[in-house]
């Protein structure tokens, strides 16, 4: 770290609230592992360093273990929470992970001059003191910003070297919207990358995603064959109406339904409520399984959400849960409250 940098700390105890639940490290994975799940951190640092700064020569840390595992990237919006009085922003540099048990863990990233990644570095501590290297992710982009290449390698500690072990490759259409992702493993005996799975979508005129197709590599016949399809309609104010999931019937070569997930919005354009409907071959119809009913006070902030089942043998919804939030006067969440429905005394 650099002596100009500027730094941040902020600790918090163990067992923190809703600040321990956006953080929670993912490399950890806490709710998947039994042997660390009552070990949490003791306490996570973060340190804020000036990208802007001109005096720097620029190779910013950045840590992405808390970002969803859904999301590839990073989300600098998250970390860009530290500004100074002159207006510059402060990203976060690192973050340090240390746990009850005394395992220590510490992910970093290196960026460009424009603070786009371009490799984010997994350490452990080291029994000897200091860190050892675990894995690495690298990212390439193109002139539009847009991910092109994102690869992860392992350290191998005998040879001293990062070994290749996956690689997906990204492509775009003139709007930057995603076209396909190529998912590719590294083979070391062939010592080159062979082909796993491959994403391709489609939109409509507006730029909407219209479907979105997975399939895997076939050895045998050296090509690709289809796995499951997600298809989505709009209405005219391009609110999503349908979400609909299918797998491919390799015997009668067609895509079969599977579920169907469709929403209604009030006048505001706000969700009321989503269903989900299994698909019934016997039937060839879609089949009740559960549903959301939301609520919202007039500024849009959600009031409340219903989950209810279908009961075939009543040919009725039966409340499960229901979530109640209460919100400060800028919108900011005061008060999750959480209730099951109690059939013996229907309420």
């Amino acid at each position: 770290m650099k002596t100009k940098q500027f730094f941040v700390a902020v600790f918090f105890a163990a067992i923190s609230t809703a600040l321990f639940g956006q953080v929670r490290p993912q490399h950890f994975h806490f709710e998947n592992d039994p042997a660390s799940q009552h070990h949490y951190p003791q306490s996570v640092n973060y340190e804020f360093a000036n990208p802007q700064k001109g005096d720097l020569p620029f190779v910013d840390e950045f840590s992405r273990s808390f970002v969803d595992q859904n999301n590839l990237m990073p989300d600098d919006a998250l970390w860009k929470n530290a500004q100074a009085a002159n207006g510059q922003v402060y990203l976060c540099d690192s973050v340090f992970i240390y746990l009850t048990i005394g395992q220590q863990s510490k992910t970093i990233y290196l960026r460009d001059a424009e603070g786009k990644v371009l490799t984010e570095l997994r350490q452990n501590s080291a029994e000897s003191g200091g860190w050892e290297k675990v894995s690495k992710r690298n990212y390439t982009h193109n002139s539009s910003g847009e991910l092109l290449i994102f690869s992860i390698q392992k350290w191998n500690a005998g040879s001293g070297i990062w070994v290749n072990e996956s690689k997906d490759s990204y492509t775009y259409n003139n709007f930057g919207n995603r076209l396909s992702r190529l998912h590719q493993q590294w083979v070391a005996e062939s010592g080159d990358w062979a082909n796993r799975f491959n994403d391709s979508y489609t939109y409509d005129n507006k730029e909407k995603l219209l479907s979105g197709i997975l399939q895997s590599w076939s050895n045998e016949s050296s090509s690709w064959e289809n796995i499951y399809k997600n298809i989505y309609t709009y209405d005219t104010s391009e609110n999503l109406l349908s979400h609909i999931k299918q797998n491919w019937d390799t015997a009668n070569i067609a895509w079969v339904n599977y579920i169907k997930i469709s929403y209604i919005y009030d006048a505001s354009e706000y969700i009321v409520s989503d269903l989900s409907q299994a698909w019934s071959n016997g039937n060839s119809s879609w089949v009740n399984m559960y549903k959301n009913n939301y609520t919202y006070d007039a500024s849009g902030n959600r009031l409340s959400q219903i989950y209810e089942a279908w009961i075939t043998e009543y040919d009725d919804w039966l409340n499960i849960e229901k979530l109640i939030l209460s919100y400060d006067d800028s919108g900011n969440i005061l008060t999750k409250f959480s209730q099951t429905w109690n059939t013996g005394i229907n309420d």
